[in-house]
């Protein structure tokens, strides 16, 4: 069984601006830290965000293995957004979801309380995801980092050591709580971009489709009933008679949504991204798919739509 040990942290101007103290963290990763976190592109969709996040942090502070889980806004679940695979590699783990646990609770109060800026659990063991399997490659220590913003839970990161077995590193784990609180402001706002606000008249069901739909335009029908536990046929139902409009023209919109917010997010980073790229990662299964439907939405092809004077 885990043995859990909670590591406590000076609270200084409040929960959500918590730092290391000069005592424990060298200046050179303290400064790195603060410029990873305005390296952040803050106008990116939510999964371009969160990986920027986990990518660059996981590169200052040399973290092993880290993983994003947000937590739904109805409070029920925590649904992946990124995380590191078996063999070191950055993934995309949004097909994962579980309740959230009442000792995850605990932790996001006692961040806001100041109490408690992560916590640590030994002899824990070490998953790797891949598909819808998930299996245990090893046990070591194992953090939970909560991620609050304006009082409001919005998450965790997890690390281990699985890869390399290093031991624990109290400064490491200070400066992740550090970069933590410095990413939550941008977190919510991007996620509160990709869904729309809780609608009370939704039923649990259908509120959790569309907050799943906004971190992943791509999933399928059946990839959302799974997660959601209902038959497709149920889903959709109940997503046209409560939303009004079939979940497929729904989705359709979000991923045309994903496309403009990517390429004005690439336009503003100077990067030059094929239409493809930006069409596979706003969630179409193919360029031909994308093209169809971007031309018959705005009754011109992608190219001229994006370049009128060419």
């Amino acid at each position: 069984m885990a043995q859990v040990r909670q590591v406590d942290w000076p609270l200084i101007e409040g929960a959500l601006a918590i730092r290391p103290t000069p005592q424990t963290a060298a200046a050179g990763r303290v400064q790195e830290t603060l410029l990873a976190s305005q390296r952040l592109p803050r106008s990116a969709p939510l999964l371009e965000y969160g990986w920027a996040a986990v990518e660059g942090i996981r590169s200052v502070l040399e973290l092993d293995r880290i993983a994003l889980f947000l937590r739904s806004k109805s409070g029920q679940w925590l649904s992946g957004l990124i995380g590191t695979n078996a063999l070191g590699a950055l993934v995309d783990e949004r097909h994962i979801r579980h309740v959230v646990d009442p000792v995850d609770e605990q932790l996001w109060a006692a961040l806001i309380a100041g109490k408690t800026a992560f916590e640590v659990y030994d002899n824990a063991p070490h998953v790797a995801h891949q598909g819808e399997h998930t299996r245990v490659i090893g046990r070591g220590w194992f953090v939970k980092t909560p991620i609050v913003d304006k009082g409001e839970p919005l998450g965790l990161f997890y690390n281990d050591a699985a890869l390399t077995s290093a031991p624990f590193d109290v400064e490491k784990q200070e400066l992740l709580a550090t970069f933590a609180a410095l990413f939550a402001p941008g977190l919510r706002a991007a996620r509160d971009r990709a869904s729309p606000l809780p609608n009370p008249a939704l039923s649990p069901e259908i509120a959790d489709c569309l907050e799943l739909l906004g971190a992943d335009p791509g999933a399928s029908l059946a990839d959302l009933a799974q997660r959601l536990g209902m038959s497709a046929v149920r889903l959709s139902r109940s997503f046209q008679r409560e939303v009004g409009k079939k979940l497929q023209d729904y989705r359709t919109e979000q991923r045309l949504q994903r496309f403009f917010a990517l390429v004005d997010s690439a336009e503003q980073r100077g990067q030059a991204l094929s239409l493809m790229d930006l069409a596979l990662a706003a969630g179409f299964g193919s360029y031909s798919q994308f093209h169809r439907v971007f031309s018959a939405r705005f009754g011109r092809s992608p190219k001229l739509y994006l370049n009128p004077e060419k």
